[in-house]
Order: structure tokens, then C-alpha cells, then sequence
């Protein structure tokens, strides 16, 4: 054996002093030995000392320049983000060398970091040509065309990966990384799987694994593998990010927000850390969210989500133009997108754009992944849309709150006029005593027995029927009242009321849902405290009737001075029913934006409504009447979360009411 294989054995077995050591000796007598200073270089670059390995590699190449003494060096340049550089000796090698596939591999790899896809797809087919069974090529290939949204391509790329190397744990991992962008969440679970059979220590690997099981909603096994990705490596900015995306699915706010707080910390140009971290704090915070999302927008142009997101902040923010121009923008891109789709009907109505607003919101019944804003009913006769009605049966049915049937079951008696033989109406309990006696409705069926409904013509959704009726701004149904109180129920509380003076119905919160974030994440927006009302408490020689359920706002009253303590009938209140006759024996309802606010109206009744700064689409942008209730006044934040504002301008004006 000679003196410089006797070195390249010591290399070999990981002896990496006694390698040196060796070389330098055959520098000593041998000083234009080419091997001998790159293989001294390559020793120097794996222990990072990398200025000692660029001179020694260029000493090699100085004395025989060949493309794998090129591609080393390219290897010391790139440990210092000399990219230029880099890529220039890679196409150098290339040059001397064609048939060197571990160059081509390479540049594929430098071109991959700094984001000419397209180029370093030819690079790794072109490794491939001349190295078939080049597996880390396959991956990488895959791995581009993953990135590129090509999912067949990429999966036949790395299942070829696959076949050469069944025991690659990396080609495992891209494919389950593949199989979770394109929806498989089941598979690629299997995939990330086999991936930390392979290799246990693989954090990359069981941070993908949490992802999969995010996607699958079993919340706590992906905690778990997030936190075991961590345990293995606490600067894996993947795990940070997915762990935040966990937390924020299991509604730990706080939590989530540390975390890819973190994964920003440790990676300040990572998208998805700035994207969910401002789907975060969207709702609470929506200045700040939006510029964590043009942040992620910057960082990745193509994902659609973030920009979906923009719509959505710029939308809480009340700058419909822009909301507007984001949701337009994305459904350019995917016009299947029912979210956005959704998102966009919102803000068309909001601004009186009936008509394309209308037909928008149809994609709330549409059903995505076994779910929709508004689930179609499992009959066997058909929704209807728009066809002639006479002589035909009909079942509208309830969607959503309360709010939104009380809104339009203005349309009911229109129904009737149609022609239609029997209508029949389905809705949740405390709703029945009132739709039930609405001129043309022939049968009320209560929610929980809607699985009992017979066989109609066809079934219709209670806010599809603006769309069938063509409604515009100008032609908004507004007969009023379309509601009354059952006689006896309004019998019963006028006896039971204060007589004579001026009485004030109040309402101070809605209803939280914490099932539904979203939903209660308006919940919290809409809804106050009851000690808010204490300015108006005070106005004098008004009689209070607090209108206020629920299990957590309605015990709020305790914390009133008794002297100015609302009445509080509403223990005695069995269903809507009570409360329109409530309502009845009143003058006035001052609600935040509730089913309360939309009873008082449909019942003709004055009605002061309190809302949010990114009000709900139906009080229309820069209105402070209605058109859907013209006994409604509306009292909007005129800054995110600046109740004392509202309160004192409601103030002002029941002096001012009271007084006459």
C-alpha cells in the first residue's frame, strides 16, 4: 500500500488527523501532488475551517484543474453563500466534464436554493441521463417538481428514487411531504412513517408526520410528534411551525403564537411561519396580521392561501377595495376556491352588490372535504332554483343562526303568492311559534325531526331566497311587520310589564360558540359587557328590560347597581315567541348585533343596533339606517374595539328620545 493510500484509508475510517497528517507529509516531498491537497481540502472543509480548504482545493486545481476538484471547491464556496461563484466553477466543471453527473447534481442543488426551479429541473435530468440509478437526483427532482405543483410527475420521480434505494429515508419523506400538499394525508402519514423507521433522529421526518396528522384532525398525536421533532432538534424551524399550526387548530391562541413567533426568530424569510402566525392574530389584530401576510406574500407569491388571507384582514379592516381586489385575484388563480368564493359574496353585499353577491353566496352550501357553511339536506328531490312553482310543494329550511331566519323569512308569504300548493318550513324550536303564523305557511317542522319531512317538489335554503326573488338594493322586501307575537304571549307580558312610560329593551352580547372560531371570534367583537350599559343605566325616567340570555352574559345583570338594574323577565322566557311579545309591550330595543336586533325589526319596533367596526354585510358599508328594517338606527365603531364611542353617541341620543 502506498503512503497516499494509506491515507485515503485513514480518510475512509473517519482517522481524519492521521489522514492529514499523512498528506501534509506528502506535500513535504511531494508539493505538486494534486490528490494530496484536495483530499487535505476536504478534510478542512468538514471541520468548517473553511479558508484553509479553498486554498488547499485551489492548490489542487492550480496544479491539475478537473471537474471534481471543481465541484469540491464549489462545495467551500457554498458553505460561505458564495453563490456567484459557486454556480460559475459548477458550470465550469460541467465544461471540462459533461459526463459528470455529480456536477450536474450540484449546480441542480445551487439553483434549487436560490430559486430557478425551471433550470435546476434540467440540471438533476440531466444527472439523471447520465447516472439512472442516481437516488439523491430523484429526490431532488421530486422534490422540484413537488414545488411546482406537478404531483404525478413528482410521485413517478421519487417511486423511481424508491426502486433503486427501497431504504432511502429522505425519498420516504418527500413522498409523504408530496402526498400531504396534494391532499393524502392518510398516505403520506404511512410515508412519514416508514421515513422515522429508517431514521429514527430525523426531525424533518416527524415534523412531517405532525402535519399529516393535523390534517387528519388527531390534534394530540400531532402535538406529540412536533414535540418529538423538537426533542431531537429545537431549531427545526419545520417543527416550530407546525406545532404553531397544531395549537392554533386546538384554538391555544397564545401557544401558537409563541410558537411560530419562535420559527420567525429562528428563520425570518420562512412564509408559512408568517402566514400562520398572522391567521393568528387576524381577528384581534388585524393590522398587524396583514403585515404578516404581505410579509409571507413576499416570501412566496404562488401560495394562494396567504393571499386569501390578505383579502380577509383588509376586509376586517373595513377596506373592501383591496378585500376585494385579493379575492378577485386569488379566484383568477382558482376559481373553484369556495372559500373565497364566499369570502367575496360578503363583500359585494355588504356594499348593496346584489346581484353578484347573491349568486356568490351559494358556495356556502357547497360541500368541500364533508363539510359546508350551510350542509344540503340528504332528500331525494331537488333544491330549487327558480323554477315555476304552482302547484308544486316547497320546504325551505333554516340555516345559520337565529338572526338569519328571523332576517328572511320576510320572503315566506312571497313563496305562497308563487302558487305553491303546500309550503312547508323547517326551523329550530324557539323559532316555531312565530314562523308557524306567518301568512302562507302551511306546516312548521322543527329541526330535530327534519329527518321526518315527506317528499316535496323541491327543498330551498331560507337565504337562497333573495337570489330566487332576484332582490336588488331598490327591491328589498320591507312590508312591515312580517312578524307578530302570538296574542295570548303578548296578553300574558303586558300584564306582567310596567305600564305607562318609556321602556327600553336591552341586549349587550350574543352568543358564544366556541366550537366554531370564527364564529366566536365575531362573538367577541359584537358583544360587551353588561357594566357598558351603565351611561345609559343612568339616563333617568326610562324603564330597562333586560332582553339578555345565555349561561354566562345573562349573570353579567348582578353586576349592576340595583338602583339601575334592568327588570329581568327573561327567566320566564320560553322561546322567541316571548320575546317578540316582549318586544311588543316596549318602545325601544337597543342590541348589539344580534337575533334580538333582527326580531325587533322585523316586528316594525324601534330598534338601535350596536356594531362592530367591520360590521356584518347585511347593515351595508357607510349606512347608519337599513334597509332591510326602516325602524333600525345603527351605531357602528367608528375604530376597531371603541365601544366607549358608541355607548356615548346611544347616550346622546336617548336623552335626546327621551325627551320627547
Amino acid at each position: 500500500m502506498s503512503i497516499f493510500e494509506s491515507a485515503l484509508d485513514a480518510h475512509k475510517s473517519g482517522r481524519l488527523d492521521e489522514a492529514s497528517s499523512v498528506y501534509r507529509q506528502i506535500l513535504t516531498h511531494e508539493p505538486r501532488h494534486a490528490d494530496a491537497f484536495h483530499m487535505l481540502g476536504l478534510i478542512e472543509l468538514e471541520r468548517g475551517e473553511l479558508v484553509a480548504a479553498e486554498n488547499s482545493i485551489r492548490q489542487a486545481i492550480s496544479i491539475n484543474e478537473n471537474a471534481i476538484y471543481l465541484t469540491n471547491l464549489s462545495n467551500v464556496l457554498l458553505d460561505q453563500q458564495r453563490m456567484t461563484d459557486a454556480e460559475a466553477l459548477l458550470r465550469s466543471a460541467i465544461a471540462l466534464n459533461p459526463f459528470y453527473a455529480v456536477a450536474h447534481y450540484n449546480l441542480g442543488l445551487l439553483l434549487m436554493e436560490i430559486g430557478v426551479s425551471q433550470e435546476a429541473q434540467v440540471s438533476m435530468r440531466c444527472a439523471l441521463e447520465l447516472h439512472p440509478e442516481f437516488t439523491e437526483a430523484h429526490v431532488s427532482l421530486g422534490a422540484l417538481l413537488t414545488d411546482a405543483g406537478q404531483f404525478s410527475e413528482a410521485e413517478a420521480a421519487l417511486r423511481r428514487g424508491l426502486a433503486f434505494d427501497e431504504m432511502h429515508a429522505s425519498t420516504h419523506r418527500h413522498l409523504g411531504r408530496l402526498m400531504l400538499l396534494d391532499k393524502r394525508p392518510e398516505e403520506a402519514e404511512l410515508f412519514f412513517r416508514r421515513a422515522i423507521g429508517l431514521d429514527a433522529r430525523s426531525a424533518l421526518a416527524y415534523s412531517g408526520l405532525a402535519a399529516a396528522l393535523t390534517e387528519c384532525k388527531r390534534l394530540e398525536e400531532a402535538e406529540a410528534a412536533c414535540r418529538q421533532a423538537l426533542a431531537i432538534d429545537s431549531v427545526c424551524v419545520d417543527a416550530h411551525v407546525n406545532l404553531g399550526t397544531v395549537l392554533l387548530r386546538a384554538r391555544q391562541s397564545e401557544a401558537a403564537e409563541a410558537s411560530l413567533r419562535c420559527a420567525i426568530r429562528l428563520d425570518p424569510e420562512h412564509a408559512l411561519a408568517h402566514y400562520n402566525l398572522g391567521m393568528v392574530l387576524a381577528s384581534e389584530q388585524p393590522a398587524v396580521a396583514r403585515m404578516l401576510l404581505e410579509r409571507a406574500h413576499e416570501l412566496a407569491p404562488s401560495h394562494i392561501e396567504t393571499c386569501h388571507a390578505l383579502g380577509y384582514v383588509h376586509a376586517l379592516q373595513n377596506q373592501n377595495a383591496s378585500a376585494e381586489n385579493w379575492f378577485r385575484y386569488v379566484l383568477a388563480h382558482k376559481p373553484s376556491n369556495i372559500a373565497t368564493q364566499w369570502c367575496l359574496s360578503l363583500v359585494l353585499l355588504s356594499e348593496g352588490r346584489f346581484e353578484e353577491g347573491w349568486r356568490l353566496h351559494e358556495s356556502r352550501t357547497v360541500v368541500v372535504d364533508g363539510e359546508a357553511v350551510s350542509m344540503p339536506p340528504d332528500v331525494d328531490f331537488p333544491s330549487w332554483q327558480g323554477e315555476p312553482l304552482h302547484g308544486k310543494t316547497l320546504v325551505v329550511l333554516h340555516e345559520q343562526g337565529y338572526g338569519d331566519s328571523l332576517q328572511f323569512c320576510r320572503y315566506l308569504p312571497m313563496l305562497k303568492r308563487l302558487g305553491v300548493k303546500r309550503l312547508s318550513v323547517i326551523c329550530r324550536s324557539a323559532l316555531r311559534p312565530l314562523i308557524e303564523s306567518m301568512e302562507g305557511v302551511d306546516v312548521c317542522i322543527e329541526q330535530d325531526f327534519a329527518h321526518d319531512v315527506p317528499e316535496h317538489d323541491y327543498w330551498c335554503f331560507m337565504m337562497s331566497l333573495p337570489l330566487r326573488f332576484n332582490t336588488t338594493i331598490d327591491k328589498i322586501p320591507a312590508v312591515m311587520p312580517y312578524l307578530r307575537a302570538p296574542e295570548e304571549r303578548r296578553d300574558f307580558w303586558q300584564r306582567r310589564l310596567p305600564t305607562g312610560g318609556f321602556k327600553v329593551g336591552l341586549v349587550w352580547a350574543g352568543d358564544p360558540r366556541p366550537g366554531m372560531p370564527g364564529a366566536n371570534a365575531i362573538d367577541r367583537r359584537r358583544s360587551l359587557n353588561a357594566r357598558a350599559f351603565l351611561p345609559l343605566l343612568a339616563v333617568p325616567d326610562i324603564t330597562f328590560v333586560s332582553l339578555q340570555l345565555g349561561a354566562i352574559t345573562r349573570p353579567q345583570l348582578d353586576s349592576i347597581p340595583p338602583a339601575i338594574r334592568p327588570l329581568d323577565p327573561m327567566g320566564d322566557v320560553s322561546d322567541f315567541g316571548d320575546t317578540a311579545a316582549i318586544i311588543e309591550c316596549l318602545d325601544l330595543v337597543i342590541a348589539v348585533d344580534t337575533s334580538t336586533a333582527h326580531l325587533a325589526g322585523a316586528l316594525n319596533k324601534p330598534v338601535w343596533i350596536l356594531s362592530r367596526f367591520d360590521t356584518c354585510w347585511r347593515w351595508l358599508r357607510g349606512r347608519n339606517d337599513s334597509p332591510w328594517y326602516p325602524s333600525a338606527r345603527l351605531f357602528i365603531q367608528e375604530t376597531p374595539g371603541d365601544w366607549d364611542g358608541v355607548i356615548s353617541r346611544v347616550v346622546d341620543a336617548l336623552r335626546e328620545r327621551a325627551a320627547t
